[in-house]
């Protein structure tokens, strides 16, 4: 499957259309670096502005760079440890700058969480937890984040063959709120997403079902058996599914979330996956994917051929369809959840994603030779139409990019380049 990015993200601000015709002495520095990468962007007849560099990092050897709340956080390698510099997403304003320790740099990784307003960066047993306005440290964290609230984390210790404990704490000052002991765990779950009560689900050598505000045992129950690798666990509706996978064939066991009884059972064979796709379960198999009802498993659609779907919106979904053309990338398009018809038009290539308000899909379509630019075109979430936004350079398909409503942040030879996207 390929990776959409997050479709959690929030809403971010459109960028700012009116000419700017001043420039303050000390933004002059930032200006010129970012008219020296201009040679990359392409104008495209008819396409009108709304495809455009905003701005580009005067800074190097960038290890990872993610947008949260209208700000990119651009984490860099800097002597023998690094900083985080947090730019303002529409005009590359630096609003904070702080110094980060080898073992994030080493890690690779940080984590924003716009809700409680939170950057986490990692350290050798768990991770430093950050204002994301002023980037001030607030706490320090052990273990790994399972899930999440705008108000706490839910924070698993210990694993990989040890015993576990849950902890639930405030996302902002760490206290806990509860926490219990789980045994050894192999795999978990945890829904905090949507308007139902939040719950964690977990494979402790059974399927055990916690209440996320309190901790408390909601239902236990014999976990179906579960082939070769540890079971999947996701949720679809009033229902938790569980995957097993088999050398020949997967099975998947939806259970109530009252009392985890059994509601319905099929079996794939060959190889499947399994995901929540708002009003259905999207089962992919190699003939195709179905969306079928979460309350009693009956197939309502099956679109042939496709080799797998993601979820954009409530009732919207990214569809990777067969491409016969020359490049051999998947024709990308916008499925109607409910019904499972596929609207307006395909385009073959690379996708990215972002849920603002409806939703945002734009997607990167090579054209041709590796040298050769490549198209950016947008697929209207609700139509499915398909807009030529313009061209960038080819070496954006071997890059890091991420799309953050009508801004794409893309990393070109370590430094970070920020454009607007319609």
């Amino acid at each position: 499957m390929i990776d959409l990015g997050d479709l959690s993200a929030p809403e971010y601000p459109r960028p700012d259309r009116r000419p700017r015709h001043r420039y303050r002495w000390r933004d002059l520095g930032l200006a010129f670096a970012a008219a020296l990468c201009l040679v990359s962007l392409h104008s495209v007849p008819d396409a009108g502005p709304t495809l455009r560099l905003l701005w580009a990092s005067p800074f190097d050897r960038t290890l990872i760079a993610q947008a949260g709340s209208g700000t990119v956080y651009v984490h860099r390698a800097v002597g023998f440890g690094g900083e985080l510099i947090a730019h303002d997403l529409a005009t590359g304003k630096i609003r904070w700058t702080i110094p980060t320790t080898p073992d994030a740099v080493t890690a690779g990784w940080l984590v924003v969480h716009p809700e409680p307003g939170l950057v986490l960066l990692p350290t050798a047993t768990g991770a430093v937890v950050l204002d994301a306005t002023t980037g001030a440290t607030l706490w320090q964290l052990t273990g790994s984040v399972e899930g999440r609230t705008a108000q706490t984390l839910l924070i698993r210790d210990g694993g990989d063959g040890r015993a576990s404990t849950l902890r639930l704490v405030g996302a902002r000052d760490g206290r806990t709120i509860w926490q219990r002991p789980i045994g050894e765990v192999r795999t978990m779950r945890v829904r905090t997403d949507d308007e139902r009560p939040a719950v964690i689900a977990l494979d402790d050598g059974d399927l055990t079902l916690f209440r996320y505000d309190d901790g408390e045992i909601l239902g236990r129950s014999d976990l179906p058996e579960s082939g070769i690798d540890s079971p999947q666990l996701s949720f679809s509706g009033d229902r938790l599914l569980v995957t097993g996978f088999f050398d020949s064939r997967v099975t998947v066991t939806a259970h109530l979330l009252d009392d985890l009884a059994e509601s319905w059972r099929t079996e794939i064979r060959g190889w499947g996956a399994v995901d929540d796709c708002g009003p259905v379960v999207c089962v992919a198999t190699p003939a195709g994917v179905s969306g079928r009802e979460p309350g009693t498993g009956t197939e309502r659609w099956f679109v042939p051929g496709a080799q797998g779907m993601s979820p954009i919106s409530d009732d919207r979904l990214v569809m990777f369809g067969s491409s016969s053309a020359a490049d051999g990338l998947p024709a990308i398009s916008v499925l109607d959840a409910t019904t499972g018809r596929r609207l307006g038009d395909e385009v073959s290539g690379m996708p990215s994603s972002s849920i603002t308000g409806e939703g945002r899909l734009i997607v990167l379509h090579p054209q041709g030779p590796p040298i050769d630019p490549t198209s950016v075109y947008d697929l209207d979430v609700v139509t499915g139409r398909r807009t030529l936004l313009g061209q960038v350079g080819y070496e954006i398909v071997n890059e890091p990019y991420e799309l953050a409503g009508h801004y794409l942040i893309r990393q070109r030879q370590g430094r970070v380049q920020v454009m607007s996207v319609g």
